[in-house]
């Protein structure tokens, strides 16, 4: 049996791999996914931006409590590349596993399961980091200003990099100018 001190050190570790699961950003996933895959990433396609593109695959990464908007995607995303459609769920802990099977079994009700692979970070890329920095350098750009505001695509909101929303959604860096500022970075 465990003491009481091993058993809540077992417990904090647990919740510290949780929540750096957690805090990472769907782009961070993203440019990890990118690189082991050597995909190029937010490829834009009429009505939205397929997260990943392979020589074979246009894949749609989302979380896994969201699958429900991964299938739409997948298959939008694989017309406009004339790719087969492919999904990853990120799996943020063990709960997840539900949203796993929902999204296989509502596949399979559809006769898609064939022609849409699903894989599960990390269950399918167990040695794959997570890289959190973000993919620019300042250099990149002229006016260094472009580099404090984050715009959302999905919902044109500018969050600047005080903000906790900063980086944290499908978007690019942006101007002062851009977008419609958003609520939270008052």
């Amino acid at each position: 049996m465990y003491s009481y001190t091993t058993q809540s050190l077992l417990i904090l570790l647990l919740l510290s791999t949780t929540v750096s699961l957690a805090s990472q950003s769907e782009a961070d996933y993203i440019r990890s996914l990118a690189a082991h895959l050597q995909a190029q990433t937010e490829v834009t396609v009429t009505g939205g931006r397929v997260d990943l593109v392979t020589n074979t695959y246009a894949i749609e990464v989302e979380r896994a409590s969201k699958w429900k908007n991964s299938i739409g995607q997948a298959l939008w995303y694989g017309l406009q590349t004339n790719k087969a459609p492919a999904i990853i769920l990120i799996k943020e802990g063990d709960a997840d596993n539900k949203y796993t099977i929902q999204l296989r079994s509502a596949l399979e009700h559809a006769g898609l399961q064939d022609l849409i692979p699903v894989w599960v970070y990390p269950d399918n890329f167990p040695d794959l980091p997570i890289d959190d920095t973000p993919n620019f350098s300042s250099d990149q750009y002229e006016d260094q200003e472009a580099t404090d505001f984050w715009l959302s695509v999905n919902s044109n909101k500018r969050h600047n990099r005080g903000c906790n929303q900063f980086e944290e959604s499908r978007g690019r860096y942006c101007t002062a100018t851009e977008g419609e500022a958003a609520g939270c970075c008052h």
